[in-house]
């Protein structure tokens, strides 16, 4: 069983890698900001005749879409959407185009669900504790081990979201006593995989992949008046490959 479970690790690993672009695969990625024929504008990386890597989508009405595209053009890893004229905010994590896995809604300050999900279907709620007022660990309500809470750390952090292990996992939001706030995938306390980072001190954002809390893999990065900072492959926070 053992080593069963040790392969079952290693082939999801595998998968999980090839749904994100290396260094090496860069030569036919391009960046790409266009209008939608509806009114809205997609930013975001081709490859080939495929959308591919991580994508913004604004909307006519507002509405945006973050998303990361695997190889096949397909939606992977997490989705944020805001719809800032209702104070929707959605966060899922996403399979193949699908919802596989955790996924929590909010609506301004107030949790509306979370739920866990299998190939789009719900297979469970997990904000029970949390609409209780439950707590399972200290500075937490919710259940702040293994499925949905928000936690405050000795430094005012805040992270709201799904947590393993004792930990922030994915998806979640995480704030910062100076006003930054980040959406997306995490592992651990570092930002791991796609999301959004919304800086306070600036008011940019940058949208795109991360590694242990640094910009690494596809992403772009947007000044407070709309302007693109960078763009790009990024390693280490600094742009390796303009795009």
């Amino acid at each position: 069983m053992k080593r069963l479970a040790l392969i079952l690790i290693c082939l999801f690993s595998f998968i999980s890698l090839q749904a994100q672009v290396s260094e090496k695969e860069l030569s036919g990625v391009e960046f790409l900001q266009m209008d939608d024929g509806k009114g809205g504008t997609i930013y975001g990386f081709t490859l080939g005749d495929k959308m591919i890597g991580p994508n913004y989508h604004v909307h006519p009405d507002g509405t945006k879409f973050y998303t990361y595209f695997n190889l096949e053009g397909k939606a992977e890893l997490v989705q944020i959407m805001e719809v800032p004229y209702s104070g929707q905010l959605f966060l899922a994590e996403m399979v193949n185009g699908n919802l596989n896995g955790n996924a929590f809604q909010m609506v301004g300050k107030n949790l509306d669900w979370a739920r866990v999900y299998k190939d789009g279907e719900p297979r469970k709620n997990a904000d029970t504790e949390y609409l209780g007022k439950l707590s399972n660990r200290p500075n937490c309500v919710g259940n702040c081990i293994d499925a949905f809470g928000i936690y405050q750390t000795s430094g005012k952090q805040l992270a709201m979201g799904f947590f393993k292990k004792e930990s922030p996992s994915t998806p979640i939001i995480h704030t910062f006593p100076s006003g930054s706030m980040y959406l997306g995938s995490m592992d651990g306390w570092d930002r791991e995989g796609f999301g959004k980072y919304s800086y306070a001190n600036d008011g940019s954002v940058y949208i795109g992949m991360w590694k242990k809390n640094m910009r690494e893999g596809l992403g772009f990065w947007f000044n407070k008046d709309g302007s693109i900072r960078k763009k790009g492959y990024f390693k280490k926070d600094e742009v390796i490959r303009n795009m």
